[in-house]
């Protein structure tokens, strides 16, 4: 019998039944990574992925509280933030060591919003961010966010720590000032200094103290040559669980002074326990603060739908989604070993994490990049060490909150000021001034108006002014002119043509055509790797400038695609010609 004879009566269908399936399978593994490293998972990894997971929840529930009351949130949201987003993590992430969470710049941009409308506005920004954030990574959108530059991203950075720290730093005097503008807690703190709570200050400068000191011992002892790899270890775990052990000892000396002075330290206070509710987010709120809505500006205590809150988040939901994706791809690339990192499937997980969070009352998450920083280094070997950090957080949740109450704020205040003071880039100002001067302008103008009013309006307008100066630098630049002994000349164009640069083009070939002497003229075109239409109007107004003259003008050089734009927008009968390559050659030759 012919082994092929049956599979020959098939249909064309069944035929392409295995095509088809292997290409569902490759994508669902794209798209739930989890289906390809957990077939090929081995136990001794399990012992990594326990340490790892464990180190990196001893950083992250401090900072989860620390963070919550950065966003004007209960304390127990910072929680929350923290035990959704890694779980997500495991089943959609393809980086392991990078590790999702609260972080401080998340924190600040959602401040003013749940000032403004209250607590539930954390769950609707997540969900909000999460969608846009989740249809850029299956659309592969990804690229939109390079329009922001590393300069206006170091200037908004060092911002947003600057802001921080001077809000805590009301908290570390134990003073009780209200607003969360920096003019106005500045002025605040000035204002009051005289209030200060000796026992919050004393025990916050300690804690920022005993916390730089654990970041920096081990290269300490690497300095007095000390070997002995059983000392850098416990060092290795000082350092990293440096914030759990400032909180743990604050948390101790309060428990004591409570008992002993009244007030002589400000608490947090109480912590709600247990596990979040599952539930939709909320999509309208009670504001009692004067707030523009789609019918005017409503005062008192009002009820505003979803359409006002969108209109009331504008722009800045929009923004926030695209520094979340900045963070994490940034942080996913630097801990990915070398490895190509698929953005894609990143900003999926990335989005679908706020998604999930949202239905918890989580505030927006991003990467941490000391947080990803130490998971690397504790090895982890695949994302189920995320799955970890999930789990102690939730314990902590459900039977650490009674603890939690004993923490002080200005052993907080101190975490916080710790984690932000390195985001200050005061290095890129000395760089920028030898490598790019001129880029100093959007860099203080970013940290400028971000300190003075607000994070959103900041970022676009150093992105704005950003993008005017690399417009103004497109717009210069002129084409090279060369000239052979036949009175040929070429003209090189150095970039692609858009209507912001063409105009320099024209005018120098409308000063060649305006010359009395006839030519041959040659624009080479290859770098042009795109041609737009008011460029191809501006070619046509040139060559109609040169009807009734003695005049031929080539194109050569041309990518396919420019070659068929040209043809489409000239015609057949148009006065410009295509050379053949050995026309640039020749002129190549004579020139030289």
């Amino acid at each position: 019998m012919d082994p092929l004879g049956e599979q020959g009566c098939l249909s064309d269908e069944e035929k392409n039944k295995p095509y088809k399936s292997k290409h569902v399978a490759d994508y669902l593994q794209k798209r739930l990574p989890i289906l390809k490293w957990l077939p090929e998972y081995k136990m001794p990894f399990l012992f990594n992925d326990i340490l790892a997971g464990t180190t990196v929840s001893l950083t992250v529930i401090p900072q989860g509280i620390a963070y919550a009351a950065v966003a004007g949130l209960p304390l127990q949201y910072g929680l929350y933030t923290a035990f959704v987003a890694p779980f997500i993590l495991v089943f959609f992430s393809t980086v392991p060591a990078v590790t999702l969470g609260p972080t401080a710049v998340m924190a600040l941009m959602s401040l003013p919003y749940v000032t403004a409308l209250g607590p539930e506005a954390a769950g609707l920004m997540s969900l909000l961010a999460g969608m846009f954030i989740l249809l850029c990574g299956l659309l592969n959108l990804g690229f939109l966010t390079e329009l922001i530059s590393g300069t206006v991203l170091a200037g908004f950075c060092s911002a947003a720590a600057t802001r921080i720290m001077t809000m805590q730093f009301r908290q570390l005097l134990g003073l009780k000032i209200p607003g969360n503008g920096f003019i106005d807690v500045l002025n605040g703190i000035i204002l009051n200094i005289q209030d200060t709570k000796i026992t919050d200050f004393v025990l916050g400068i300690i804690t920022i103290l005993a916390i730089i000191f654990l970041k920096n011992l081990s290269a300490l002892l690497r300095k007095c040559q000390v070997r002995d790899p059983r000392i850098h270890k416990v060092t290795w775990y000082l350092c990293v669980g440096r914030n759990a052990l400032a909180i743990a000892a604050g948390c101790i000396i309060s428990f004591y002074l409570s008992s002993g002075v009244s007030s002589s330290l400000t608490l947090t206070g109480y912590i709600e326990p247990g596990v979040p509710v599952v539930e939709l987010p909320s999509f309208s709120f009670n504001v009692s603060k004067d707030i523009p809505t789609l019918n005017g500006t409503i005062t008192d205590t009002t009820l505003i739908g979803f359409l006002d809150s969108l209109q009331f988040f504008g722009l800045g939901i929009i923004l926030l989604a695209v520094v979340s994706i900045l963070e994490h791809i940034a942080i996913a690339k630097s801990t990915s070993s070398g490895k190509s990192v698929d953005s894609s499937q990143e900003l999926c997980s990335l989005g679908i994490a706020n998604i999930f969070g949202a239905f918890v009352g989580a505030f927006p998450v991003t990467a941490s990049f000391a947080r990803s920083a130490v998971q690397k280094s504790s090895g982890c070997r695949t994302p189920l060490c995320n799955f970890f950090v999930s789990a102690i957080v939730l314990l902590s949740i459900m039977f650490m909150t009674d603890i939690f109450y004993y923490i002080p704020k200005a052993s907080l205040a101190a975490v916080i000021i710790s984690a932000v003071a390195p985001m200050i880039e005061y290095h890129e100002i000395p760089y920028l001034w030898k490598v790019s001067r001129l880029e100093l302008v959007p860099f203080f103008a970013t940290y400028f108006v971000c300190l003075l009013t607000t994070i959103e309006l900041g970022i676009v307008v150093g992105t704005a002014i950003h993008l005017v100066l690399v417009a103004f630098h497109t717009t210069r630049k002129a084409p090279e002119i060369r000239h052979n002994q036949d009175g040929e000349i070429l003209v090189i164009v150095e970039r692609s043509l858009y209507f912001s640069g063409v105009e320099m083009l024209r005018n120098c070939l409308e000063k060649l055509i305006e010359r009395d002497t006839p030519c041959t003229i040659i624009i080479d075109m290859n770098r042009v790797a795109c041609i737009d239409a008011t460029s191809m109007k501006a070619l046509e107004n040139v060559l109609a400038i040169a009807q009734g003259k003695t005049f031929r003008i080539f194109v050569d050089n041309l990518k396919p695609e420019i070659r068929s734009s040209i043809q489409a927008g000239f015609g057949s009968e148009s006065k410009i010609l295509f050379a053949s390559s050995s026309v640039r050659s020749q002129m190549a030759e004579e020139v030289a």
